[in-house]
């Protein structure tokens, strides 16, 4: 089920999503960014910040490997 919803969400995730995905809330995810703990967003003209989903994946499994 889990890699059905990798496989569904989108390519640019929001704020939103990122915490959904790493478990934690919206200001937790901005504090991250703000401390370079996070992969760096990208910045979309009238959307704001997004990550790309590849991205944040593979720093997920870099994390995972440290562990």
């Amino acid at each position: 089920m889990q890699n059905q919803q990798r496989e569904e969400s989108p390519a640019l995730l929001r704020v939103a999503e990122v915490a959904a995905i790493i478990g934690t809330s919206e200001a937790q995810v901005r504090n991250m960014r703000a401390r370079g703990q996070l992969p760096p967003p990208v910045k979309i003209p009238g959307l704001g910040l997004r990550w790309h989903r590849a991205v944040l994946d593979g720093w997920l499994a870099q994390l995972t490997a440290c562990r």
